[in-house]
């Protein structure tokens, strides 16, 4: 939308003040419409939206302040650029245009030149206004037309995933006994990779739903001591090199929630843990309570986060911004998931962390059903 030839929209009660507004405003190739109070101005922008008002404020029945109040209590006309035109000079009336939703405030009588000049200008900022809201909204198609892709295509690469770890796994059962070390290591590589390629894959399915709210929880009792003691056992495998205890700082350590759910946000919190911290570390899985709430933590003695990652880390690919072995580790989608998920319970997540002084991710779970 163009400057020149822009809708404006004049209001005052005195006629020669009408006249010498739209004169001053054809001459600028605008299309002015005067209106004489501010009823009238309420009835035309309702008939055709203005670029731009210019208005009295000392008006009969409906002052200026008031009828500019009124149109910004309408989402349809919120955004229109209101100029007071007004023989007031104290600064508490200036303030009273201001917060009734003016952008500028001309004194009378008032110069030819800068009329124009403030028009122009927010004429043009308008503009911008308008077609950065149009840029945005084209954004987010394009987002949700991506979105909608990359979902269809994760999705269909569930099935070759299965075929893929079905026949790694077929393939060590019966030929495993004739293999040598380094073939069984490779398909041992290749399983390992498919499973991971698996997890990710549902993970972006589910942080989709998540999302969208369309993802389908089962709220219950659960004891969520139990399902930490679950976790911390289907993962004794990997944290054979690690010092893992658990802590139960509550008599009745039960919330409301999906026990699924809960043992996954756990298990990719463990995972971290037992991923970045070195060998012969320390970590602590612990549950206490709090008012209406079980808070759920999983503290290590590890690397540590700057906290210029604190909020990074729980974005989709986010990196913690450690460096092992000269690359960037990334928190992949895990813990997206479990900020999601412990929110879509009715919950929050969060970290403690600093450099070198280990971290500590932790999320709470409402007590009673009302809370969830």
């Amino acid at each position: 939308m163009k400057s020149e030839g822009a809708s404006i929209l004049v209001v005052d009660d005195t006629p020669a003040n009408l006249k010498v507004l739209v004169q001053m405003l054809e001459k600028r190739g605008y299309r002015p419409r005067p209106v004489p109070s501010g009823h009238h101005a309420l009835r035309a922008v309702e008939y055709e939206l203005p670029d731009l008002i210019l208005m009295d404020i000392n008006m009969p029945v409906l002052d200026g302040i008031s009828t500019c109040a009124k149109l910004k209590e309408d989402d349809r006309y919120r955004d229109i650029p209101v100029i007071f035109v007004s023989a007031l000079t104290d600064t508490f009336d200036k303030v009273k245009a201001f917060n009734a939703g003016g952008v500028d405030y001309v004194t009378k009588p008032f110069d030819a030149e800068e009329v124009i000049t403030r028009v122009e200008n927010h004429l043009k900022i308008h503009n911008l206004h308008v077609q950065l809201e149009e840029n945005y909204r084209q954004l987010q198609e394009l987002e949700e037309l991506r979105d909608g892709l990359v979902n269809m295509v994760i999705h269909d690469m569930r099935s070759p995933l299965l075929v893929i770890r079905s026949a790694l796994g077929l393939l060590l059962h019966n030929l495993g006994d004739q293999m040598d070390r380094e073939s069984k290591e490779d398909i041992n590589d290749a399983l390992a990779s498919a499973n991971t390629l698996t997890t990710m894959i549902n993970n972006l399915l589910d942080i989709s739903r998540l999302e969208d709210g369309k993802m389908v929880l089962k709220i219950e009792k659960c004891d969520v001591k139990e399902i930490v003691d679950s976790v911390v056992k289907d993962l004794s495998t990997l944290s054979k090199a690690h010092a893992v205890t658990t802590v139960c700082r509550t008599d009745n350590p039960s919330a409301y929630c999906d026990e699924e759910v809960v043992r996954r946000i756990i298990t990719n919190l463990l995972g971290n843990a037992l991923k970045f911290t070195p060998r012969g570390g320390e970590i602590c899985v612990s549950v206490k309570e709090g008012k209406d709430r079980l808070e759920v933590s999983v503290q290590d003695n590890g690397p540590g986060i700057s906290s210029d990652y604190h909020e990074k880390i729980f974005k989709k690919f986010g990196q913690s911004g450690n460096k092992t072995q000269g690359r960037f580790e990334s928190s992949g989608l895990g813990l997206t998931f479990c900020l999601l998920a412990s929110e879509s319970l009715g919950g929050v997540m969060d970290v403690d962390s600093k450099v070198g002084e280990g971290s500590r991710f932790w999320f709470t779970l409402p007590t009673n059903a009302a809370a969830q």
